[in-house]
Formats: structure tokens, C-alpha cells, sequence
């Protein structure tokens, strides 16, 4: 019997998963940066081969892109390209997250907290009929059905 390591590896090499390989190795890169960068990633992506880094409070993204001192701007992005490379010799299976240049930004996530509880919400509109409107089905059961609907118009109308 083979051990639930083994299959999630096997899992893993297939290229139907790439975004699982992906996952592990933005996980693997988190786990190599001090613990006051790791802190502060909300989540990081690639494309067109740079890694995107979004951070969950904006001073960490104010540390990141300090345009005043373009010196230490460079200096941690050529920190985590270094980084990067370093796990890429030490994990091959990293090679797919491999990236010439990075960019950071900032997401609100106290906007994203709101916004997932206005989507719950039943949107309110005003019932425009008067419930007056002639029921001419012969089938008991839709008949029936119809006169209910009624009886909610009028209700919420009164």
C-alpha cells in the first residue's frame, strides 16, 4: 500500500497540477525569508516572468518601495532573488516560480473582509404589483401555487 507522501509527490510531478507544484514552492520561499518579511505576505504570484508580492499591511509595502532610497528598494529585491535562487538549486522542483524581476504591492484586506459580507446579503426591491392578475390555470397544484404568490404580494404590499 502506498504512503499518502508518495501519491502527493506523484500527484505533484503531473503537469495537470502545475498550480499545486506552484503552491508549494510560493510556501517553500515564504518558509526561507526572515520572519519579518514572511509576516507581512499576504500572497505572491508569477507572470511574464516576474514575481508579483502582495503584502497585507501597507508598510510593509512602503519598506519594499522606498523610491528615497532606491539603494535599499534594490537591495531587498536583489534579496529575494537571491533567495529564490538559492531554493531553486536547493529544491528543483522550485524551477517553475523563476523569476528576473519582482514587484511588490499592497492589498486592503479589511476591504476584502467587508465586501465577502455584502455578498450574502438578499438585495431589497420594492414590489411593484398589486397582486391583481387573473389566475386561469386549471392544474390544482399550480393554481394553488400562483394564489400563494398573491397572497405574498399583498402582504408585503399592506
Amino acid at each position: 500500500m502506498k504512503q499518502a507522501r508518495s501519491i502527493i509527490s506523484h500527484i505533484g510531478k503531473n503537469p495537470l497540477f502545475n498550480n499545486l507544484q506552484k503552491t508549494q514552492s510560493y510556501k517553500k520561499l515564504i518558509s526561507f525569508m526572515p520572519v519579518n518579511i514572511k509576516d507581512g505576505i499576504f500572497y505572491m504570484y508569477n507572470k511574464n516572468n516576474t514575481l508579483f508580492m502582495a503584502f497585507k499591511h501597507q508598510g510593509y509595502w512602503m519598506e519594499f518601495n522606498n523610491f528615497q532610497r532606491k539603494y535599499q528598494m534594490e537591495y531587498k529585491q536583489n534579496y529575494i532573488k537571491s533567495t529564490l535562487s538559492q531554493l531553486i538549486k536547493l529544491d528543483p522542483t522550485c524551477k517553475c516560480i523563476k523569476a528576473e524581476n519582482v514587484k511588490f504591492f499592497y492589498i486592503d484586506t479589511s476591504k476584502l473582509d467587508a465586501n465577502d459580507d455584502n455578498d450574502d446579503a438578499m438585495p431589497y426591491y420594492l414590489e411593484r404589483s398589486n397582486g391583481e392578475f387573473k389566475n386561469s390555470i386549471k392544474k390544482e397544484k399550480l393554481h394553488k401555487l400562483f394564489e400563494d404568490i398573491r397572497e405574498i404580494i399583498c402582504s408585503q404590499k399592506h
